[in-house]
């Protein structure tokens, strides 16, 4: 976290009570036309708000949750249709590299959150969705009526000798607006502007003025927050910060201690095709040039295959996990065992 000189703040603050000449054109843009596409557009891009799903039904048909893109007039459903907003019987959270701790004292149906509609079947009940979240951002102030465009605000980390000081930018969620402001006004500011010095960044909801002071010679730009939040960031070990080398992504991985809390701690671990590409190293070489190779998903698959092969046939198959594997001739199998995520080691677990 950046610890710029406090100065900036008392113009900012100062200048809030000074006249406002016109609010400016904030028009929303669509960030890109496909909302699955959107995420990986920039920080701006896939911020949902939630509301709490209270119907009376059969579980999970209701008693999940509502949610819907911010400055949007449509969210993408789990289904593929757009609609005003989309039904999810779960939001999962692992993404966000929280723990229980974390968010819990996160209200969903309050906060924001960044992330996707996704698929998911539940049984006989079908596609319902699942939001997958990979930020969750707190509320700051409670019983407040949100209105106006939300907005991200970053604190650009330099001082001004004199006002107005363009040291906040602000981009539109969901949109490609974006435009430098001077200050932060309305009554939520002492809390907004302080959060922003600390945390560097902050979502708010709100509207943008021009104003001018007697003398000034360049107009000022505000936004007068209805709202505003706080990103909620992991308190232990997490992902967040950790960056892998190609082939390989963060996972948090369970250790054995000797002292309790007893936490997984964030590790890089081999990505699944990269784990796929050593089994088949590891099993295929084996054989001889008369046998076909083949690499199925399910065990069952393999042996299907082999029993009505009029060929020889060496066969790889996954065995229950991403990095388990059984491998097999015709329609036997003779070894079973894993790639360690950490290392790539082959490890054997069963023979036949």
């Amino acid at each position: 976290m950046r610890r710029p000189s406090m100065l900036w703040l008392i113009p900012a603050l100062a200048l809030s009570a000074c006249a406002v000449d016109e609010e400016f054109d904030d028009q929303e843009v669509d960030l890109v036309a496909d909302e699955a596409k959107a995420d990986s557009a920039g920080p701006v891009a896939t911020y949902y708000s939630v509301r709490r799903d209270y119907r009376r039904c059969v579980s999970p048909l209701c008693g999940g949750y509502w949610v819907a893109r911010v400055n949007k007039k449509t969210t993408r459903c789990a289904n593929g249709r757009y609609a005003k907003e989309c039904y999810v019987a779960e939001i999962d959270y692992s993404g966000t590299a929280l723990g229980e701790l974390d968010l819990a004292s996160f209200e969903a149906e309050k906060g924001l959150l960044r992330g996707s509609v996704e698929p998911k079947t539940y049984g006989s009940f079908g596609n319902l969705g699942v939001f997958s979240a990979t930020e969750a951002w707190r509320h700051g102030a409670e019983d407040v009526t949100i209105s106006g465009t939300y907005y991200r605000l970053e604190d650009k980390g330099f001082v001004c000798a004199k006002a107005p000081c363009f040291n906040i930018h602000e981009a539109q969620l969901n949109g490609r607006y974006h435009t430098d402001l001077s200050g932060i006004t309305g009554p939520l500011a002492e809390e907004a502007t302080p959060a922003l010095l600390k945390d560097d960044e902050l979502l708010v909801a709100g509207t943008n003025h021009r104003y001018r002071d007697p003398g000034m010679v360049t107009s000022g730009r505000q936004v007068q927050v209805t709202q505003f939040w706080r990103r909620v960031r992991p308190t232990g070990p997490s992902c967040a910060n950790v960056r892998c080398a190609a082939g390989t992504h963060c996972e948090m991985v369970e250790i054995i201690c000797i002292t309790t809390p007893c936490n997984p701690v964030p590790e890089c671990v081999l990505d699944a095709d990269r784990i796929v590409e050593i089994a088949k190293n590891y099993a295929f070489a084996k054989g001889d040039d008369t046998y076909e190779r083949r690499f199925f998903q399910t065990e069952q698959e393999a042996y299907d295959y082999g029993s009505t092969a009029d060929h020889p046939v060496l066969w790889l198959a996954f065995d229950g996990a991403d990095n388990k594997f059984v491998l097999g001739y015709v329609d036997l199998w003779a070894e079973r065992f894993e790639v360690v995520k950490l290392s790539g080691e082959i490890r054997v677990t069963g023979e036949h």
